[in-house]
C-alpha cells in the first residue's frame, strides 16, 4: 500500500487562539511569537512543548493537526492552559510534571521556551540560573529519549546565555541557530536542536 507523503507547514497565528493569564503565569511575549514563526507541525505529528505556561505554543500546533502533549510545573499555568485551550476549541494533553519528568513516548517536534536570562532572584519565569542555562541543560540530558528518530527540539536562548558552555556539554546534539531578533539589550536566537549523525 502506497501512503500520501505527509507535508509540514508552518504555523502561523491563529486568530481562534485566546490566551488569558493570572498573575504568575508566562504570557505570549517577544520570545513566544518568535519561536512560533520557526514551528512547522504536520497533521498526526506528536509535539510536546514544555513549559508551556499559557499553552500559546500547544494550542497553535493541535489546531494545526498535531497531537499535541503540554507540561508545566506550575499547576495555575496548566489550569490556564487548560481554560484556554477550551475557549479555543484545542485539543492538549496536559501534565502536571518538572520539565517531561512524567512524559513517556517520543516525539517528531520538542518546543521549550526556557527562563534564559542569567540570574538567581526567584522568578522561575525569568531566571535561567548561572549563565542562563540551567533550565535547558535539565532538559537537553533528557531530550535523546523524547526524541523520534529524525525529530527536533526548537528552543529559544538569549545572547545574554552561556549559549557556548551548554554546545560544549552536549556535543550528541547540534545546535543551529534558525533565527534571530535583537530587543534593546539582547539578541534572542531560536535554535534548531538535533541529535548528531554518527
Amino acid at each position: 500500500m502506497i501512503y500520501p507523503a505527509v507535508h509540514s507547514s508552518h504555523v502561523k497565528r491563529n486568530p481562534f487562539v485566546q490566551v488569558e493569564c493570572p498573575d504568575g503565569v508566562y504570557s505570549p511575549a517577544e520570545d513566544t511569537m518568535l519561536l512560533l514563526n520557526e514551528i512547522t507541525v504536520a497533521p498526526g505529528q506528536r509535539v510536546l512543548e514544555v513549559g508551556t505556561g499559557s499553552g500559546f505554543l500547544a494550542m497553535h500546533c493541535s489546531l494545526a493537526g498535531a497531537n499535541v502533549v503540554a507540561t508545566d510545573i506550575d499547576l495555575s499555568a496548566i489550569e490556564c492552559t487548560r481554560r484556554n485551550s477550551l475557549a479555543s476549541k484545542a485539543g492538549l494533553d496536559l501534565a502536571l510534571c518538572n520539565f517531561a519528568t512524567a512524559i513517556k513516548g517520543r516525539f517528531d517536534l520538542v518546543v521549550f521556551n526556557p527562563p534564559y536570562l542569567p540570574g538567581e532572584s526567584g522568578l522561575t519565569s525569568v531566571d535561567g540560573g548561572k549563565g542562563g542555562i540551567e533550565p535547558a541543560t535539565k532538559l537537553l540530558e533528557d531530550l535523546g529519549r523524547l526524541l523520534n528518530e529524525g525529530g527536533k527540539l526548537l528552543m529559544v536562548l538569549s545572547s545574554l546565555s552561556n549559549t557556548k558552555r551548554l554546545v560544549k556539554l552536549f556535543g550528541e546534539f547540534t545546535f543551529t541557530p534558525v533565527r534571530r531578533r535583537r530587543y534593546f539589550f539582547e539578541e534572542l536566537v531560536v535554535y534548531e536542536v538535533r541529535a548528531t549523525k554518527k
